[in-house]
């Protein structure tokens, strides 16, 4: 049950990302989609691969707030 919730959250902030038309919505909507997948990641005992996108997500944040 649980992951079907995390896979809807999914497709839906995924579809909300490439529609809105304002940038802090698609980006919010993005992090929604990131959270989501590292769940459904969680879920399926992926630790490495968990790891190696919540760095990622981590890295991206902050090159994109020294700019």
């Amino acid at each position: 049950m649980f992951f079907y919730a995390l896979a809807g959250a999914a497709v839906i902030s995924a579809l909300f990302v490439i529609t809105r038309r304002n940038a802090v919505h698609s980006a919010l909507a993005l992090i929604v989609t990131l959270l989501s997948v590292a769940g459904l990641y969680l879920m399926l005992y992926a630790p490495f691969v968990l790891a190696c996108r919540s760095s990622f997500t981590r890295a991206e944040s902050w090159c994109c707030s020294c700019s």
